[in-house]
């Protein structure tokens, strides 16, 4: 199993291979979207376990594993009618997400968020499972600067660049000191919401950035573990 620390998954999505999640927000219930604007998490849940076989959608990496949604941040927003980039973002749900992602009995988690100031709670919460077992993969950002970001930074988490359909650099990319790994991360086709919610008002959608590097990593940890 996967934990999805983000913004929640689909739960009801045709192409996901997933069990049910938990909200740390609030503001849904079951690791559900619980606004217009909560598209990211599904995006990068399909990168890791998007159903295979079945005749519609995408394929993950690890499409016989599992995803699950901790839902530790809600995207912002406005009169539900245009998106932020922004995030509705506290510590105590994120370090509630990971210690759940910990006692759940998840192997994985995927982290594609991060950076401004670090948070010291957060942290000890990376580090202490990390000891107890459980893996953490982060995406390392999206300014193009040789700074990996945080919480990707941290010696308990892997951090995870992104490369383009020819295998360079993608030119978004953080790289630098601290950096594990890099996985394709542009121009990627993964799931969407269902229906007319999401990105593109289908099942599926073509991104890039290092969030979908991150959870291409950690499907590979998951056939690993498994």
């Amino acid at each position: 199993v996967v934990v999805v620390l983000d913004s929640g998954i689909d739960q009801s999505h045709p192409d996901i291979h997933q069990l049910t999640g938990e909200t740390f927000t609030g503001s849904s219930s079951n690791g559900e979207p619980s606004n217009m604007c909560d598209n990211h998490g599904t995006a990068v849940a399909g990168c890791v376990a998007a159903t295979i076989d079945n005749n519609i959608g995408v394929v993950g990496v690890a499409p016989h594993c599992f995803v699950r949604a901790g839902k530790v941040f809600n995207e912002v927003s406005l009169f539900d009618l245009i998106c932020l980039p922004f995030l509705e973002f506290q510590d105590s749900w994120v370090v509630s997400g990971i210690t759940w992602a910990s006692s759940s009995g998840a192997s994985i988690t995927n982290s594609s968020w991060g950076g401004g100031t670090p948070s010291s709670s957060i942290t000890n919460a990376f580090n202490q499972t990390r000891d107890d077992g459980l893996l953490h993969i982060a995406a390392a950002g999206n300014d193009g600067t040789s700074t990996i970001g945080w919480p990707a930074n941290l010696n308990s988490v892997v951090a995870v660049a992104a490369m383009s359909s020819n295998g360079t650099l993608a030119s978004f990319s953080t790289f630098g000191n601290g950096l594990f790994i890099s996985a394709p991360g542009e121009g990627i086709r993964t799931t969407d919401r269902s229906g007319s919610d999401g990105y593109d008002g289908g099942d599926t959608t073509t991104i890039s950035g290092t969030s979908f590097a991150s959870p291409y990593t950690a499907g590979v940890a998951a056939l690993i573990r498994s």
